[in-house]
């Protein structure tokens, strides 16, 4: 049996802003934050995963303790049922895909305009968007 390991190199908020303030950053220095399996998660890695899932980022993410801790543990899950899915052979086609996202569609009753306008005011691009909705199928085919 694998087991997944997790390293967290998250340091005091004081560190940064008193003895790094570049640090930060994310954009500046793109620091490792913690390790999933042996390989690296670095704060922009992790920025660019809150926004694929749609919510806002604070500038200063690493600032927020809480905030960036929740990130990872999301982010944690994502990658573990991404290697859950591959090792079972679990996929989603495009034509599954595209007939999910129209079914969402059709319930709340918008066009293509109305969810491009939905993605929009999320922060969240049609390609994020899709992927998000392949990681809810299989979620829901593994669990």
């Amino acid at each position: 049996m694998k087991y997944l390991t997790v390293t967290t190199l998250f340091l005091p908020s004081l560190f940064f802003s008193w003895h790094l303030p570049s640090l930060a950053h994310a954009d500046e220095i793109d620091m490792v934050v913690a390790a999933i399996d042996g390989e690296p998660v670095t704060a922009g890695e992790l920025k660019r995963f809150v926004v694929s899932q749609g919510a806002s980022v604070p500038d200063d993410l690493l600032g927020h303790p809480e905030d960036a801790r929740r990130a990872l543990q999301d982010m944690i899950t994502a990658r573990l049922l991404e290697k859950e899915a591959e090792k079972a052979g679990v996929s989603v086609s495009e034509e599954e895909l595209d007939a999910y996202i129209g079914e969402i569609k059709r319930q709340n009753q918008i066009d293509d305009a109305g969810l491009a306008k939905l993605l929009e005011g999320r922060n969240l691009s049609p390609a994020d968007y899709r992927k998000q909705v392949v990681n809810d199928i299989i979620r829901t085919r593994i669990v």
